[in-house]
């Protein structure tokens, strides 16, 4: 009695990094011209241009949702953000050489969590887990990079925004998050260092005295020219 020796079906599998259109035509091409020279090579660079094409729409869709748009499902179904879940946006200031090791260590706190880099800022979108308090971010933050061995002569500000629900509004959370990290570099009132690290992670209640300075700033800006020559001379009094 002989067993059945029929070739298993090979079965595609969902991929992270190529969609499916990628695969089969891949598959296709190597199959069709097994022995042809530079075939496989092609198939790689189809792969690479495929994955880098990936990266780049859901950077787009996470900006568009920071940026504020009406149209949420499409983006964050790209992302990966759920539409029914409270989320908190964070913005460090952060030097191109330790963005990796940035990313590694917020992925490792934040499983869940979309990063994307803008302006010199990287900004981060955190889900909220139902019952956890609003501080609860700015703590396991500070604790997961001064743990994390974080370089003691870099500084690392990380503004966190507030909480917002569903991922409508995350745009005001990142303004928020925007604003508070400028507020770190402002040198008024108490400043939100530890003891022994550059970490300086802080929400819109630890900068208080800072954003109201930011703001009038803002505020007054248009009118600057007016106002100058009248603060200038206040200054001299």
């Amino acid at each position: 009695r002989h067993l059945s020796t029929r070739p298993q079906p090979v079965l595609l599998r969902s991929s992270s990094w190529a969609t499916t259109d990628t695969l089969v035509r891949t598959l296709t091409e190597v199959v069709a011209e097994p022995e042809a020279p530079g075939r496989l090579d092609q198939a790689d660079d189809t792969v690479t241009r495929d994955r880098d094409f990936a990266s780049r729409r859901r950077d787009s869709a996470l900006l568009a949702l920071l940026a504020g748009t009406a149209d949420t499902a499409i983006p964050a179904s790209i992302v990966g953000l759920r539409l029914d879940q409270d989320h908190v946006v964070i913005a460090a200031g952060i030097r191109t050489d330790d963005i990796a090791w940035f990313r590694h260590a917020l992925a490792a706190e934040f499983p869940d969590e979309r990063d994307v880099v803008s302006e010199s800022h990287l900004l981060a979108a955190i889900p909220v887990a139902p019952g956890d308090e609003p501080r609860s971010v700015v703590e396991r933050l500070r604790a997961r990079f001064v743990n994390a061995g974080w370089r003691r002569d870099t500084d690392l500000p990380i503004g966190v925004g507030t909480e917002v629900p569903g991922v409508l509004r995350l745009h005001e959370s990142a303004s928020a998050a925007r604003l508070v990290l400028r507020a770190l570099n402002v040198k008024i009132g108490l400043r939100p260092l530890t003891d022994n690290s550059p970490v300086r992670v802080a929400e819109a209640a630890d900068v208080e005295d800072a954003l109201a300075i930011i703001q009038a700033a803002d505020a007054l800006r248009p009118y600057a020219d007016s106002f100058g020559a009248r603060l200038r001379i206040l200054m001299r009094y």
